[in-house]
């Protein structure tokens, strides 16, 4: 509570052991509390609640105008198939609540899974890290093309 009332708190669990880590997500009751902490450098912004939100199917409003899911998997798993067979896993997932494969999932927040050997695991942050940006650069270009409501309303 030293940066602000904390709503929520997900410990990741290490791979290897199946233990919690010290990594995670804070969920803070206020904005200004997430950015204190980020300012700080003892945290990181992420996206992944807002990305699950994105599936308009399951939750109705979105702050993003199509499915970011949809955009990371490609059409028929394309995209994310593609990146697995870059990197040399054996394996190139997305978890979450509500997806395909994720039944039980106890987090609302988007996660990848990736099995490969050491050298796949050490390339995968890089891997994913291009992935996101090329979903962001069509979400910006889509965006730029098709500008939201004046009001800021998100499209039901």
């Amino acid at each position: 509570d030293a940066m602000g009332k904390v709503e929520e708190v997900y410990r990741l669990r290490d791979p290897a052991t199946g233990e919690e880590s010290d990594r995670g997500y804070v969920r803070f009751a206020q904005h200004a509390a997430a950015k204190q902490c980020v300012d700080t450098g003892a945290g990181e912004w992420s996206e992944s609640e807002r990305i699950l939100k994105s599936q308009n199917n399951r939750h109705g409003r979105s702050p993003y105008v199509e499915s970011v899911v949809g955009l990371i998997l490609g059409p028929r798993g394309e995209t994310i198939h593609a990146m697995k067979d870059k990197l040399g896993a054996s394996l190139l997932a997305v978890r979450g609540d509500g997806l395909n494969g994720s039944q039980g999932a106890s987090s609302d927040r988007l996660h990848f899974v990736c099995k490969g050997n050491d050298e796949v695991l050490e390339n995968v942050r890089t891997g994913l890290e291009e992935l996101m940006a090329s979903v962001h650069e069509q979400i910006t270009e889509r965006l730029q093309k098709n500008p939201a409501p004046a009001d800021g309303d998100v499209p039901d």
